[in-house]
């Protein structure tokens, strides 16, 4: 029994066979409805490699630095691209936050969990390298790690 508009409404052998015909299409909708999830938490992974790489570029004059992704993304996100420390342009680093921040937020509903394994940036320093056109990372001499 099945209460409908404060009647008791019973469900046929019909309906019962409507129900269980429809079964495979309710499959189908659903794996498809997974497919197009994963798709989407892949472009979300290659939106935020490319926001990294986009915010990596450089030219004369501009300034890096080594930014902490879990400072500017957040500790617990979950994209390998906001995993470890980079050298990024300082220009533009709080419009890079908010567009990681709002990346790593859309990544969550893809109950995915990256854990990159970071080496330290102690005793390194950003600068940019104009003929690759990006930010780089290189030892500090005489500071720890350095040469």
């Amino acid at each position: 029994m099945f209460p409908c508009s404060g009647r008791e409404q019973w469900y046929s052998c019909d309906r019962a066979r409507e129900l269980e015909q429809m079964r495979p299409v309710a499959i189908v909708f659903a794996f498809v409805g997974a497919l197009a999830a994963a798709g989407c938490c892949d472009q979300i992974r290659e939106d935020a490699r490319a926001l990294k790489a986009k915010h990596s570029r450089c030219g004369a004059g501009d300034t890096c630095v080594i930014a902490s992704m879990y400072e500017l993304v957040g500790g617990d996100n979950c994209l390998a691209a906001f995993q470890c420390d980079a050298a990024l342009n300082e220009a533009g680093l709080d419009d890079f936050a908010a567009e990681a921040k709002d990346l790593a937020d859309r990544f969550e509903r893809c109950n995915e969990c990256a854990q990159a394994g970071c080496a330290g940036m102690t005793g390194y320093e950003a600068f940019c390298d104009e003929e690759a056109g990006r930010c780089a990372a290189r030892p500090i001499d005489g500071v720890d790690g350095g040469v």
